[in-house]
């Protein structure tokens, strides 16, 4: 049967309240504009939703809960399901179930990333009242296919996360009110390209102030393609002020004048904000409750598949990788496992990587590793510096790579992430949190040590392993990954 197909397809995320700010842009919108209007919420998966009945009190339009595979027709709004995770491609709507556990699934990003492809420039994304920051990057996907963005403004929204973290982003078309949306929607029908070149009144960052910052940013990304504008604003101010003090300067002015005509210290400055905070069994009782109660199911599991795959993200000089690998590698041991150990090591400084690949280290720094392994797995040079044996280190797999841009491992069964994501703003840590989440593997283990992550994200996680009781609040959670 054919459908006829909607001029275009306007996806609504919304969350905390939401509903309120969607019953007033469905009351000011017409009902024969010709396009399709999917809404995105956040729905708790117990709740009976009464979206539907009361959005039918705003609006004639037909109003429709979607089943799997439902084609996208004008005129018609669609709802999200509970429990439910939903996409579109040729048209039509295609739904999955959530696992029981929500963890970092963010509704909103993954439906209009699908939008994005699938619609192209015939693709609008509204972000409405909502908590976190669910959106933020969809909407990145929508803008660089030509779409449209509206954000609801913030004095309008109950709860302004959700609308602050989309405006953040830089890429909203229009900050308004829901009632003024449609208005909009109708003007964007009739010419596009104006609308999508109006001015936006969007809540500037700390750093969108500062021309010197962003002068400076601008510099450390073109050489070394890293965006540093993505880490905490603290974390690097304090380091500025460090280089523009040796540098016997007195204005971060003066500094980013000097940053741009000497290389030099551009590698200085690089080098400095990469901040490689680690060592050998950082926090020992974290890793002995990682080798008793995590590391056991891990490798009965993997012994079918001959190989347990982990992740070391952001390995700096090494030290965390191998003492993973040497964990696992004597847990298998001690089990009488079959498996064999990979870890992947990655960092997006390669003289650090260049230094962890070498594999050869200070002696003072071992005092967290008992005489056994340090016979068995390291040895001794004339220089009494020790290196790593070759049994350690054809376990361990070095490799270049930026979690804020490049693509994750995949088909793993332990994350570490225990040195980075404590110097990012909290956008980028739940951003590199959802990929952990979504994209790296079933049933894997991710451990880390960051109190202030483990603080915001702990409610969203159905079973962890509290570690080690250490300075950053040592924590090995295990989530049960799509």
């Amino acid at each position: 049967m054919e459908h006829a197909s909607p001029s275009h397809i306007v996806a609504i995320g919304a969350s905390a309240g939401g509903l309120y700010a969607l019953e007033r842009f469905f009351e000011a919108m017409p009902v024969d504009s010709g396009m399709a209007f999917v809404v995105i919420q956040h729905l708790s998966p117990d709740f009976k939703s009464l979206m539907d009945d009361i959005l039918a009190r705003r609006t004639a339009m037909q109003i429709r809960r979607v089943e799997n595979r439902m084609p996208v027709e004008p005129n018609t709004i669609y709802l999200i399901p509970p429990r439910s995770q939903m996409t579109i491609k040729d048209g039509a709507l295609y739904l999955r179930d959530r696992l029981p556990q929500p963890h970092f699934e963010l509704p909103i990003d993954i439906f209009l990333q699908s939008l994005a492809l699938d619609a192209g420039s015939r693709a609008v994304a509204i972000i409405l009242s909502g908590t976190g920051s669910d959106g933020s990057r969809g909407i990145r996907a929508i803008h660089e296919q030509g779409g449209l963005v509206l954000v609801q403004s913030l004095e309008s929204a109950q709860f302004d996360g959700m609308p602050r973290s989309a405006l953040a982003t830089g890429l909203t078309d229009y900050e308004t009110t829901p009632e003024r949306m449609p208005e909009l929607l109708a003007e964007y029908l009739d010419k596009p390209e104006l609308l999508r070149r109006t001015p936006v009144r969007k809540e500037a960052s700390p750093h969108d102030l500062d021309t010197d910052f962003l002068t400076i940013y601008a510099l450390l990304r073109q050489r070394y393609n890293l965006d540093f504008s993505k880490y905490k604003q603290t974390t690097v101010r304090r380091r500025l002020q460090r280089r523009l003090e040796q540098c016997g300067l007195q204005s971060l002015e003066e500094y980013a004048a000097f940053l741009a005509a000497e290389p030099a210290e551009q590698d200085r400055l690089y080098r400095d904000l990469l901040i490689g905070v680690t060592k050998w069994f950082r926090d020992p009782e974290a890793y002995l409750t990682l080798e008793e109660q995590v590391l056991p199911q891990l490798i009965a599991d993997c012994n079918v598949r001959q190989e347990l795959r982990v992740w070391s993200a952001g390995c700096a000089s090494g030290e965390e990788a191998y003492s993973l690998a040497i964990s696992c590698l004597d847990t298998v041991e001690r089990l009488s496992g079959s498996c064999r150990v990979t870890v992947f090591a990655t960092d997006i400084h390669r003289d650090s990587l260049d230094h962890a690949a070498a594999g050869v280290y200070d002696s003072a720094a071992f005092a967290n590793i008992g005489p056994d392994r340090l016979q068995r797995y390291f040895k001794q040079e004339a220089d009494g510096r020790h290196r790593v044996s070759p049994f350690l280190r054809k376990s361990v797999v070095f490799a270049p790579h930026n979690l804020t841009t490049d693509a994750p491992f995949t088909k793993l069964d332990l994350i570490c992430c225990r040195n980075v994501l404590i110097y990012l703003q909290p956008l980028e840590q739940e951003r590199i949190l959802s990929f952990f989440t979504s994209d790296c593997g079933k049933g894997a283990v991710c451990f880390w040590a960051v109190a202030r992550v483990w603080a915001a994200t702990k409610q969203s996680l159905s079973r962890w392993i509290v570690g080690a009781s250490c300075s950053a609040s040592c924590v090995i959670c295990d989530w049960v990954l799509k």
